[in-house]
C-alpha cells in the first residue's frame, strides 16, 4: 500500500455513513480535518465545525514520540491498530484505534482513525492507569513474540530503538538482534523458561554499544492470546564506565567512597569480607555491610551474587541485577557493577550499586513534579493574561472620558460633565470589582480564570458593557453608534464577570478597528436549543483566510496597521464562551465592509 494515498470524495463519503465513528487526523495542524457523524458524538462535539478548531496536538514527549512513530509506520505502507484513551470534553475514554495513512486536500500527511469504543468497564480504572503509566515512564519496555517480532515498545523504548528496528531486514528476531552476543539473548529465555523470569546485564547493538539491565518475563500477548516475552530494560552503561574508572585508580575510589556518589562496597577477595563501606552503603544496606561481615547475607539470591564473583575475579570488571536486603530486610531490585582493584595493599572487588526500584521511584516522582511545575506556570501566565486583559477595558473608558474633559472641559454644560464623570465612577466601581474578583480567583487556585456560573440574563450583561463604551474610545471625538435588538432571554447559567469581559473585548475591538463614528449592531434570540448573539460592526474587517488563526493566541489580523493589541483577546473570548458551554465564529458580512461575530449558548 502506497503511503498517504489519496482519499477522494467518493471515499469520503462511504465513511460518512458508517456507523463506526471514522475522523481523520492531520499531521500538519494537529487537528481534525474531516469526521463523520458517528465521529462526532464520540468526541462530544456539537458540529463538525466546531470539532475542527480543537486543538488536538500531543502535550506530552510519549505521546509526540506514539505519533510520531505511527508517521514513520504510514510512510513505509504500514498499518497501526491499538488502544488509545481519549479525553473528549474533559471524559476519559477507551477506544480501540484502526489507523492508516492517507491524504486529501490541504492535508498530505494525515491519519483515518476508525474508533471501536471499549465500555469503561471492559479495563478496569487500574488498568487504564498502568497502561499510562507505561507510555510516560522512561524504562524500556517491549513485548516481543517467540519468534522475536516487535508487538509493542513503548515511548521509552522507541526513543532507543525505533531507528535499531528500522534498519533490520524482514524477519530478524529483534530481540536476538538487540545483544551484541545473541547467546545473552538464548540464555535469558532458558532461564526465563524455567522460572518465568530472568535477568542479566548485556551489551546492546546500538551506537556506543550501551550496557543495559534487562529483565525478562514470560508472558501472554493480549491480543492474540500466543506467548510472548516482557522485556523490560534501562541503560547502565554510566554506572559502569565510573567502575571502570575506579579499577585504575585507588584514589579515585577513596575519592568516590568519601562523596557518596552512590553506594559501595570493598570485598576482599581472598576471605569474601567487607573491607569498607561507604555511607550511601550502610545507610541502603544497614549493620550487615559493615567490615569484617560476609557479603553474602547481603544478596536474595547467594549463586547469583557468587556468579557476578566469577566474573569480576575473571575478567576485571562486570555487572549484573541483583537483589539485595536493604537495612529493614525487604528485598530492593539494584544493578550492581563492580571490578577487581587493589586497595589498601590488598585484592579487593569494589562494588557500585544502584538501587533500580527506588531509581525508577525518583524518576517517576520527578515527572510528576515537572509536569505540576509547568502546569503551575501556564496557569500563572494565563491568570496574569486573564487579569491584565480585563482591566484594560474600564481604564479605557476613564482615559476616554477624561480626555473628553480636557480638550472640552470649559465649553461642557454642566450636565455632560456631569455623565462624563459618572462614567468615570462606573468605570472605578467597574475595576475595584474586577480587582476583587481576581483576588478571589487567585486566593482559590480556580486555574487561570475560575468559572463560577448563576442562573442570570445574558441581555443585562450586553446592556451593562455597552452602557459602558457609550462614550467611545481614547481620541475618538464622535461617540459611537449602538444599534441593540435585545428582546428577553431564557435564563442561561453565567459568569457574570467573565461574560463581560469576553463582550467588552468584542465591543472594544469593535470601536478600536473603526473609524470615528463606530457603528455597532448587536443582536439577541433565543432559539429552541440556545441563544444567539451577533455582533457587527463596520471596520477594517478581518482577512477571510485568518478567521480560525485569530483566535490562537498571540495572533492578530495582518491589516490591523499600528493600532495596539496583545494578540490574546480573542484566545480570551474563545476561551470563555466554551466555559459556558458556547461557540463562537466569524461569519460572513454581506452588507458591507465590517466583522460580524457570532455566539451561540445552551439553553438551560
Amino acid at each position: 500500500m502506497a503511503p498517504f494515498a489519496p482519499i477522494g470524495e467518493a471515499g469520503l463519503k462511504a465513511y460518512g455513513l458508517l456507523g463506526t465513528p471514522v475522523y481523520i487526523y492531520s499531521f500538519a495542524t494537529a487537528r481534525i480535518c474531516w469526521s463523520n457523524e458517528a465521529a462526532l458524538a464520540f468526541w462530544n462535539a456539537r458540529s463538525v465545525d466546531e470539532l475542527l478548531t480543537r486543538d488536538l496536538g500531543p502535550h506530552s514527549t510519549a505521546t509526540a514520540i506514539r505519533l510520531a512513530e505511527y508517521r514513520e509506520t504510514f510512510l513505509r505502507g504500514g498499518q497501526r491498530t491499538e488502544n488509545w484513551t481519549f479525553y473528549p470534553r474533559g471524559q476519559p475514554t477507551t477506544a480501540l484505534c484502526r489507523c492508516r495513512g492517507l491524504s486529501l486536500s490541504g492535508h498530505p500527511e494525515a491519519m483515518l482513525v476508525e474508533i471501536q469504543a471499549l465500555p469503561h468497564e471492559q479495563l478496569p480504572m487500574a488498568e487504564l492507569r498502568a497502561i499510562e503509566a507505561l507510555r510516560h515512564i522512561p524504562m524500556m519496555i517491549t513485548l516481543f513474540s517467540l519468534g522475536g517480532e516487535v508487538l509493542m515498545r513503548n515511548p521509552g523504548a522507541l526513543a532507543t530503538f525505533a531507528e535499531f528496528d528500522r534498519l533490520q531486514p524482514p524477519g530478524t528476531d529483534h530481540f536476538k538482534a538487540m545483544f551484541a552476543a545473541p547467546d545473552e539473548a538464548d540464555a535469558l529465555l532458558r532461564e526465563a523458561s524455567r522460572s518465568g523470569i530472568a535477568r542479566s546485564t548485556a551489551s546492546m547493538t546500538l551506537p556506543g554499544w550501551p550496557v543495559h539491565s534487562v529483565q525478562l518475563s514470560l508472558v501472554t500477548d493480549p491480543v492474540s492470546g500466543a506467548p510472548a516475552c516482557l522485556v523490560a530494560q534501562q541503560d547502565m552503561s554510566e554506572l559502569i564506565q565510573v567502575s571502570r574508572r575506579l579499577a585504575a585508580s585507588e584514589e579515585a575510589l577513596e575519592a568516590v567512597l568519601m562523596l557518596d556518589v552512590a553506594p559501595a562496597l570493598v570485598l576482599s577477595v581472598e576471605d569474601r569480607r567487607v573491607i569498607r563501606a561507604n555511607h550511601a552503603a550502610l545507610a541502603l544496606l544497614g549493620d550487615q555491610a559493615e567490615s569484617g561481615r560476609d557479603p553474602a547475607s547481603l544478596f536474595a539470591d547467594p549463586a547469583a551474587f557468587d556468579r557476578l564473583r566469577g566474573k569480576l575475579l575473571t575478567q576485571g570488571s562486570a555487572s549484573a541485577l541483583l537483589g539485595l536486603r536493604d537495612a529493614r530486610g525487604d528485598t530492593a531490585g539494584c544493578s550492581v557493577s563492580g571490578a577487581r582493584i587493589r586497595y589498601a595493599g590488598e585484592d579487593a572487588l569494589v562494588l557500585l550499586i544502584a538501587n533500580v526500584d527506588e531509581l525508577y521511584q525518583t524518576a517517576a516522582e520527578l515527572e510528576v513534579a515537572l509536569d505540576l511545575e509547568r502546569r503551575t506556570s501556564t496557569l500563572q501566565r494565563r491568570f496574569m493574561a486573564v487579569a491584565s486583559h480585563e482591566f484594560r477595558a474600564p481604564l479605557a473608558v476613564i482615559d476616554s472620558a477624561a480626555q473628553q474633559i480636557e480638550r472640552k472641559g470649559e465649553g461642557m454644560s454642566a450636565e455632560r460633565l456631569a455623565a462624563r464623570a459618572a462614567r468615570i465612577r462606573d468605570a472605578v466601581r467597574r475595576l475595584l470589582r474586577l480587582y476583587d474578583d481576581t483576588l478571589e480567583r487567585g486566593q482559590n487556585d480556580l486555574g487561570a480564570m475560575g468559572y463560577a456560573p448563576h442562573p442570570g440574563q445574558l441581555r443585562d450583561v450586553i446592556a451593562a458593557v455597552v452602557q459602558g463604551h457609550a462614550g467611545g474610545d481614547p481620541g475618538a471625538d464622535p461617540a459611537p453608534e449602538f444599534t441593540l435588538d435585545l428582546p428577553d432571554l431564557p435564563v442561561m447559567a453565567l459568569d457574570t464577570a467573565l461574560m463581560e469581559s469576553a463582550l467588552a473585548n468584542l465591543v472594544g475591538n469593535a470601536l478600536k478597528y473603526s473609524d470615528p463614528p463606530a457603528k455597532v449592531a448587536i443582536t439577541a434570540a433565543a432559539g429552541i436549543d440556545d441563544i444567539v448573539v451577533t455582533i457587527r460592526d463596520h471596520g477594517i474587517g478581518i482577512p477571510a483566510a485568518e478567521r480560525e488563526a485569530v483566535f490562537e493566541e498571540r495572533r492578530r489580523g495582518s491589516n490591523v496597521g499600528v493600532r495596539p493589541g496583545t494578540g490574546i483577546g480573542l484566545s480570551l473570548v474563545r476561551q470563555i464562551v466554551e466555559l459556558h458551554g458556547g461557540r463562537i465564529a466569524i461569519v460572513d458580512t454581506p452588507d458591507g465592509p465590517g466583522t460580524t461575530f457570532r455566539l451561540s449558548f445552551p439553553r438551560l
